[in-house]
């Protein structure tokens, strides 16, 4: 397991763990981001986190994305 934040950009990932306190974790829910769900990171440069699930794009804090761990999958 790797943190978010540590994945290259243009690798896709699949959501293992949300390892945060109930008021991030709601947050995160409420953005539509599950264990298990396979997100795409598309910005992983300067400032916020960007990753895209299915036809919408999330912009994620670099505090939020190292709560968030995740396994590289192959892109199809």
């Amino acid at each position: 397991m790797t943190p978010l934040n540590l994945i290259k950009q243009g690798k896709s990932v699949r959501i293992i763990k949300i390892r945060a306190g109930r008021s991030l974790s709601q947050r995160l829910s409420n953005m539509g981001l599950h264990a298990g769900d396979i997100v795409k990171v598309v910005n992983n440069t300067s400032g916020p986190l960007i990753v895209a699930k299915n036809y919408s794009r999330l912009a994620l804090g670099r505090g939020m994305s190292f709560k968030i761990f995740v396994e590289e999958i192959e892109d199809k």
